[in-house]
């Protein structure tokens, strides 16, 4: 039965080890961009680990187009993102003034302003000399010069018009009928070469496959429906549909589908590379760290970028435990609400700061656990794929605003 329903099933071990021993791994647009939202540790960290897959890496022709169309905005966008922060801190102080500055209930208004006016020149300084810090992306690229040279020979062929044309006629064909992959892509208004990218990746994917008889190891960054197969929104692997067409239009070869953090993880495991799991853990969480970060300071619509909305919420924690660097985090993670671990600061007296009543999806909360799936899947191992799921320790969290509350 399980060779009539092989895309219900996972990979042999057999079929396993031959898939990491010869395949060629091929990382999607999304991952080699998500180098630029990376910490300098980490980046060095994952280049190093594609370095360690060098004779086995190859790069379809649309991954570089998509990645040299986009990745100088991908670049300077923290960097941007910075300055706007840097004066969004700068302009706080006389907003909160002129917002609250005659409430008739706040005793010593002038003290709050001093404090903030202090808090917000320290940020400003750090700020600063942060910027001060950032490469000059316009004049070198670090990231794209290692991968130049990573991907020397390792390109795919470019595709003349008329083949794109008819790309896009079968594209328009498949999106209508929602055969994955790209139709989640359907309302694009880039283009119909940006429209259809994850088609033509996909196809070119085949066709490498096809012509050279070798096996695939995917790596994307990607989370929507059209690539994988989701249950509550959690990965349970990737979408059948694609095993079906690989394994057909290949001649029954194997393909993996991995995203980076757990296509690192069982690199390390099988001691193929060496990868800190701070490395694995920052890829995991990058795009809630570059693009959907929220904080104390506010939400943020720019990725990167932090607005300083919340700090209303607790005055106390403005004037007094922020000042020690407890800084809370509130993040979006595959449509939950989370707290990043050893980044929640819970000293305040109001928690609507910390936690909030949207902040918890209440489905999550168990006692004396905060949880939250992450769903990360791998379907060659397993038949449903392997989640993981992270665990937070909420004890230890009501027991400091507790103790911050007697301390009133």
């Amino acid at each position: 039965m399980r060779k009539a329903f092989y895309e219900y099933y996972g990979l042999s071990k057999d079929e396993y080890e031959k898939l990491w021993n010869n395949a060629l791994v091929v990382f999607d647009t999304n991952v080699l961009l998500s180098l630029y939202r990376l910490q300098l540790d980490a980046r060095a960290d994952m280049l190093s680990a594609m370095k360690g897959f060098k004779d086995h890496l190859w790069i379809p022709f649309q991954v570089g187009y998509e990645y040299h169309e986009r990745r100088l905005e991908e670049a300077l966008r923290p960097i941007e993102s910075l300055r706007s922060l840097n004066c969004r801190v700068a302009a706080f102080a006389k907003e909160i003034e002129d917002d609250y500055g005659k409430n008739p209930y706040i005793k010593d208004f002038k003290m709050i302003n001093r404090a903030l006016k202090s808090l917000g020149d320290k940020i400003s300084k750090q700020l600063d000399d942060s910027l001060s810090e950032c490469p000059n992306f316009m004049r070198e690229d670090t990231i794209l010069s290692e991968l130049t040279k990573l991907y020397e020979g390792k390109v795919g062929d470019k595709y003349s018009d008329e083949r794109l044309k008819e790309i896009f006629t079968i594209g328009e064909e498949r999106y209508n009928k929602k055969v994955p992959p790209g139709y989640k892509d359907t309302n694009k208004k880039t283009g119909d070469r940006h429209r259809f990218g994850d088609l033509i990746i996909w196809l070119q994917i085949l066709e490498k496959s096809k012509k050279d008889g070798c096996d695939i190891i995917f790596v994307t960054d990607d989370k929507k429906e059209d690539w994988w197969q989701l249950h509550n929104g959690d990965k349970i692997g990737p979408r059948r549909e694609l095993i079906i067409e690989f394994r057909k239009e290949t001649g029954n070869h194997l393909i993996g589908f991995y995203t980076p953090d757990r296509f690192l993880s069982v690199a390390n495991e099988r001691k193929t590379v060496s990868v800190k799991k701070k490395t694995i853990e920052e890829i995991k969480y990058s795009d809630i760290i570059g693009v959907g970060l929220k904080s104390l300071l506010g939400e943020s619509t720019v990725p990167g970028q932090v607005s300083m909305g919340c700090l209303l919420a607790s005055p106390y924690g403005v004037l007094g435990e922020s000042e020690k660097g407890n800084i809370s985090f509130m993040s979006r993670l595959d449509n939950e609400r989370i707290s990043l671990t050893g980044a929640v600061s819970t000293t305040f007296p109001n928690t609507m700061g910390v936690f909030g009543s949207s902040a918890i999806n209440p489905k999550t909360i168990k006692p004396g656990k905060l949880e939250t799936q992450s769903s990360i899947s791998e379907a060659e191992a397993l038949p449903t794929g392997d989640g993981l799921s992270s665990t937070f320790d909420a004890d230890k969290v009501i027991e400091k605003e507790d103790n911050s509350k007697e301390n009133e």
